[in-house]
């Protein structure tokens, strides 16, 4: 069992169902830290990142987070 996250909605839900943080990281072609970054929104996620988050969040049954920060990066 993983451990508990302590990661936003939806985040939360996305890494319950797929087994973790790790696991959501491994979906995402990233790692931990970033997915950390961008469910905190420390980090804005672009481009091709944005919409892979959108289509495994929708494959998994869940809508995708709105994905803040079009126009500037932290």
């Amino acid at each position: 069992m993983p451990r508990p996250t302590t990661l936003p909605a939806p985040w939360d839900r996305l890494a319950e169902i797929l087994g973790g943080v790790a696991r959501v990281a491994e979906a995402l072609g990233t790692v931990p830290r970033t997915v950390n970054q961008w469910a905190k929104r420390e980090r804005i996620p672009r481009g091709p990142a944005r919409k892979l988050i959108e289509q495994v969040f929708r494959a998994n049954g869940i809508e995708p987070p709105q994905l803040y920060g079009d126009s500037s990066e932290h």
